[in-house]
Order: structure tokens, then sequence, then C-alpha cells
């Protein structure tokens, strides 16, 4: 060692850096200095110490002599020090305020020495601020009108370099600090109560901040009314949450007094008592509750709807006693509405004679009237909406009742409706879901209206209760009915959910809402599947006429008829086809030939023992696109007709008239013509020369 002290005193001083650095660093973060080297090489000496101000002589941190590392001088630092050998950086990990300070680097290279100073601050993350009521909301009367204002605070405990700001979006109102670390640093804020710009407030120190947004109507609660002459604050909180009651109050001395008291009828129990630091908590509430020693404000976890009441503040500070109580309303969470169908869809509003031509409602227009409803419980509201837009809304005092409102709608609104329930503390919404709730009535079965389900056979089936949520004393029930015979196939009761043997394994029956899915279904599943809903005794019904149907099958195409010169006296050089498309007749369905994208002619016939044929007569040179399709409600299958496959026998019968209209010019067609007539010519002499010199031989034959 003392002859690394020796080689600093020996060798050539570069200068030292008297400029010092200023860092500053998070309590339990990572402080890194750097000397500003890189890959070092050769004889490198470094040493690091360090100075606070309450010592007089620096410390040693770190070191690098002779290749070697060294970092055990202080024990404070143990296990916490680093020195990179390739550049020189001292590295501390969870850096405390106690090691604030001075930072001194000697390095030598070769025979140069350089030194590096830094002044390191070391802060404690800044607190969360708490915003309360400094005053009510208070009412003020100027230029004759009357504005409503409240008075907010922001506190936090002071520390070092600590300030406190409010803002109003991004742009800083007001900001405040104070050296005294042994104060609670405050800022005032009054704003009007209606006032819809968002504030918050940020604390900050050099290395952090921490914002809290202001809740308006949370802080500055009105004061609504009197109970026993006393004016007092609502608070409305959701069941299962956390109540906290503030105080108003930053700092209370050891010597102040705070009470809590609650009344809930009649009866009025202390439940909380802070006096000379010591807090005492009612035995109800002692694992459930907190009152803040800084404050006295009161927290209450996991309140019940039973904790409901007038809360009471008794504040003595000083000899002078305050008083402020609160309303307590603890509300259960709203439940979740339902929609189902009020009406089936039936074509309203026919015309009317009574009403003049131009007022009447189209006759042909359907409707369909929703209704959405919830259990009814203490200031329950349900309303419809159109888009964001409410359309209407009710409420009802009776608790025992569903509350249930109506709305009607065309069946092809294209709009989006939801339903939603609301009290004080939550709210809850629904979409409606235009055709599983309004399906088309197409029928009567046993004179109830049903609903149409198309499915084909394998496919999956699934039919809605319309009902988003259910409770475990709701009840559900699917029956199916086909002919005469009426089976229970599922039913779900107390959360508990039984399946018919025969679709164990294809069905499901969905626990929250009671919607039945059936997998991998089968034509003899066609029939009525009933649904019977059970909700707080309020007995609903919905009746499905499932169809299911195999996949149609293709169709083929075969020629009707030979090629023949139809049509002489319209078209006499021009040859016609007939196609013929056939298929294997089933339940509902068609027969169809298509030009392109055009339907030209379709057929069906309800006898299901023959087969299903369409004809279609063609010109043979027709350049069109034909195809012939044949469908049922769920699938459709098309083959395309191909024209000289179809349509062969021309290609035999009218080959030569084929070629020559084919390859001949006009000019030498016309030669072909003459030729032929020529030679007919010269046949026809020489067979009449020829009869008449057999005549003359035979004449001369009967003289001899």
């Amino acid at each position: 060692m003392w002859a690394f002290l020796l080689y600093f005193i020996c060798a050539e001083v570069g200068g030292e850096v008297d400029d010092i650095e200023t860092v500053k660093v998070k309590e339990g973060g990572f402080l890194n200095l750097h000397p500003g080297l890189h890959d070092l090489n050769g004889d490198v000496q470094i040493l690091w110490t360090f100075e606070s101000g309450s010592q007089t002589q620096s410390t040693r941190v770190a070191q690098m002599h002779q290749g070697k590392i060294y970092t055990h001088y202080d024990k404070r630092l143990t296990g916490r020090v680093q020195l990179a050998r390739e550049t020189g950086i001292l590295t501390i990990s969870d850096i405390r305020t106690n090691e604030s300070g001075l930072y001194k680097a000697l390095i030598v290279i070769n025979t140069h020495i350089s030194g590096w100073k830094y002044k390191v601050d070391v802060y404690t993350p800044v607190s969360v601020p708490a915003i309360s009521s400094s005053s009510a909301v208070t009412e003020h009367t100027s230029t004759g009108a009357s504005v409503e204002t409240c008075s907010v605070l922001c506190s936090v405990r002071n520390d070092r370099d600590v300030s406190i700001s409010w803002y109003k979006g991004s742009e800083m109102m007001n900001q405040t600090s104070n050296p005294d670390l042994n104060i609670i640093l405050s800022l005032p804020l009054e704003l009007h109560y209606n006032d819809s710009e968002i504030y918050s407030c940020t604390t900050a120190n050099p290395v952090s901040n921490k914002s809290v947004r202001l809740h308006m109507r949370e802080i500055c609660t009105r004061h609504e009314g009197l109970v026993n002459g006393e004016r007092h604050e609502l608070k409305s909180v959701m069941e299962g949450d956390d109540l906290t009651l503030q105080t108003g109050v930053t700092e209370l001395k050891g010597e102040d007094e705070t009470m809590w008291l609650f009344t809930s009828g009649s009866q009025t129990t202390r439940i909380a008592q802070m006096y000379q630091s010591k807090v005492s908590l009612h035995k109800r509430l002692t694992d459930r509750s907190q009152l803040d020693q800084q404050t006295g404000s009161l927290t209450i976890r996991n309140i019940s709807a039973s904790e409901s009441g007038l809360y009471k503040l008794e504040l003595t500070i000083n000899d002078l006693i305050s008083r402020r109580t609160f309303r307590v309303d603890v509300y259960a969470p709203v439940s979740v509405p339902f929609i189902s169908s009020a009406s089936s869809l039936s074509p309203i509003h026919d015309h009317d004679t009574s009403q003049p031509p131009e007022e009447t409602e189209d006759p042909n227009r359907d409707f369909c009237s929703a209704l959405c409803s919830v259990r009814n419980e203490r200031d329950v509201s349900i309303s419809w909406y159109k888009g964001s837009e409410m359309m209407k809304q009710t409420s009802n005092p009776d608790l025992n009742i569903i509350l249930s409102l109506p709305l009607e709608l065309h069946y092809n609104d294209s709009e989006i409706y939801s339903c939603t329930t609301a009290n004080p503390v939550s709210n809850k919404s629904v979409r409606l879901h235009m055709r599983e709730i309004c399906t088309r009535h197409e029928d009567l079965v046993n004179g109830e209206q049903h609903e149409l389900k198309t499915v084909m056979e394998g496919d999956v089936l699934t039919l809605q209760t319309g009902v988003a949520e259910l409770k475990g004393e709701d009840k559900t029930m699917w029956l199916f009915t086909s002919g005469s015979q009426t089976t229970r196939i599922a039913q779900m009761y107390q959360s508990k959910v039984s399946l018919h043997k025969r679709l164990t394994d294809r069905s499901q029956l969905d626990q929250q809402t009671g919607s039945l899915t059936i997998w991998n279904i089968s034509a003899s599943e066609s029939g009525l599947y009933k649904l019977e809903l059970t909700i707080n005794d309020l007995i609903s019904r919905r009746t499905f006429r499932v169809d299911v149907y195999a996949p149609v099958s293709v169709p083929f195409i075969s020629s009707a008829s030979s090629l023949s010169p139809i049509h002489d006296h319209e078209f006499p050089n021009r040859d016609f086809c007939s196609a013929l498309c056939s298929v294997r007749n089933d339940r509902d369905v068609s027969i169809s030939w298509y030009k392109g994208s055009e339907m030209m002619n379709q057929t069906s016939n309800p006898d299901l023992n023959i087969i299903l044929s369409l004809p279609l007569e063609l010109h043979y040179n027709d350049s069109e696109i034909y195809s012939c399709t044949t469908a049922n409600p769920v699938s459709n299958k098309s083959v395309r007709l191909h024209m000289r496959e179809i349509c062969q026998h021309i290609e035999h019968t009218h080959i030569e008239h084929e070629d020559c209209l084919d390859h001949c010019g006009g000019t030498e067609a016309l030669i072909r013509l003459v030729l032929s007539g020529l030679v007919g010519i010269a046949t026809v002499v020489f067979l009449v020369d020829h009869v008449r010199i057999c005549s003359a031989q035979r004449r001369d034959a009967a003289s001899v």
C-alpha cells in the first residue's frame, strides 16, 4: 500500500479536476459514477473515496491496484460495491440516504494522474399525497346568481426538496414547498362544485413524483338534509368495498381527541376513539377497521348493507369541539338485466281503415316488443339506450316485484340497443341481439307462437334463453316434443345440471345463461324445443321449432334429347340442345338453372319419392356460362354445364356443314356449289343418253 501512495507522490500530476458533478439518485436504487474512461489497459491505479458532511476524513470505498480490485474497506457497503476493471465505473447497489455525500476518484494511468468529484444526493421516494375536504360545499350569491363552491386540501409528509402542486389537466395551477421538514406540507384549492375539469395533485422531489386525481363528488359532498337539526353529508358505497370517512384534518397532536359514533335506528354506538395516540375500536370492527393516527379518518373494510346509517365525528382540538355527520348508504351491486321477447313478431299497425291513407303504417312491417327485466332493489332503475342516448327509464319503490321495461322496435331496425340497470354505486348493461330475441313466428303450435331454427345434420344447435345471468335459485327446464311425445331433456336448479341420457355426451347447459347446446344433431331431433324459465317465481316460456336438414345432394346434368334442326321457320340453320338437371328429391329441396349469377328457372316438388328434374334448351353455339344448383334451407350445391360434353350429336350429323362454315371462304363455297351443280347435270345427261342407247339396241334386236 505504501508503494501505491509513493506512486501517487512521485508520478507526474496532470491536474485534478476541481469541478464537482451533482448526482441525484433514489433510495434503494443503483448509484453509478462514471470517471469517463474506456478500455483501460496497462498500469492503471484507481482509488474511490467517500466523505459525508459529518465526516472530517475520507473513507475508502473501492480500489484497483496492480490489476486487483478491493471493495472491503467499509463494512456498511459489504456486498453492495462493484468496480469495473475496463472503465473504472463505481456501482453501489441499494443506495441509502446516509450515503449521500462527496465521492472522489483518483486515477493514475502510467504516470498521469486525474481526479473526479461527485456530489451525491440520495432521496427517499416522495409520499403519495392525500386530498381531503377543507370545508363543506357552500353556497355563494354573487351578481344575483347562486354558486356552490368547495375547498379541497392536498397534503403530504414534508421531506427534503419536496414540492406539492395542483394541476388542471396538464397545466400547473399553483405550487408550494417548505424547508421545515417537521410539518405536513399542504396546498388548498377552491372549486365550483359542478366544475367538470380534471384536477390532480402531484408531489415531487428530484427523483420521483406521485399524483392523485381529485374525485369531486367524493371529496366535496353536498349537505342534502338535516339530522336532528344538524346537516349531514351523503356517502354511497358498494357492499364489500371500503368506506373511508375523512376528518378534514391533516395532522393531530397527542392531546387531541377523536371519537366516531354510529347510529342505526334508535341505537347509537361508539365504534372508534383515539386519545393521547391510543386507539380503541368496537369489537365488531376490530379486524375490519382502522383509525388513522395522523388525521383521525376512519376506514371500514368489506362494509355490509347492515352498516348503512349515520356516522358522527366529534373532534376535540385544543378544547375546541367540532362535529361532522355522514349518512352512509351501502348498496349491493345491481343485478345484470335480462332481455326477453315480450311478444312475438306480428304485422301490427295493420292498415286502419279509420285513418286517411297517408297516415297509415305499412301493413307489411313487422314489430317486436322486447322486455328488459331485473330483480328490484333499493334505488334501482332500468333504462333502454339507443347507442349512448337514453330512450326511457323506470323505477319502482316496491322491492317485491320484478322491475321491467318494454321496448317496441321494427324487426329490421339496424341501430344498437342496450338495457342498463343502475343504482347509486354500480350499473350493468346487456346489448339487445334483435334476431335472437325477436325471431319471426311463422306458424302456431297448439295456439302458441314459436320461433324457427334451421340447422344442418351433424352441426351444432344452440338455443338462447335471452338471459344474461341466472342466480342459484332460478330454474331452467328444456322440453323436446316430437309427434305426441314430450321429453324433458335438460334442467338446472340451484346450479345443478341434469341432462337426458340420450344427450349426455352431446349437449351442454350454460350455467350462467341457461342456453342449450346440442352437438352433432341428427334429423330425428327435428321438433319443438320448449323453454320454461323461473326467476323469482316469475315463469317465462319460449318455444323453438327446429328443422334439421341433411346436406343437399350434388345435381347431375345429362342430355334430354338429340340435336335436331327445330324452329326451322325462325332459325333454318341453327341447332338446339336440351340439357336435363336432376337430383334426388328431399324435404324442401329446389333445383334451379342459372345463367351466370341470374336465375333462369326453378322447380320443387313435395313428392319425396321422385327424382327432381329441370330441363333447359340452349343453342349449341351459346357462349354463356350455365350452371345447375340444388338447395335446401341449410345448404346448396352447384354443377356447371359443359355444352360440348352433354350435346355431342351435332359433331357427327353435321360435321361437313360445320367444317365448311368454319373453314371455307365465300368464293370457295360458291365454286364448290357450282361444281356440285355441274356434276349433277353431267350425271343426268349421262343417264339420259345411256337410257336412249339401251332403248335403240332393244328395238334393233326385236326387228331381227
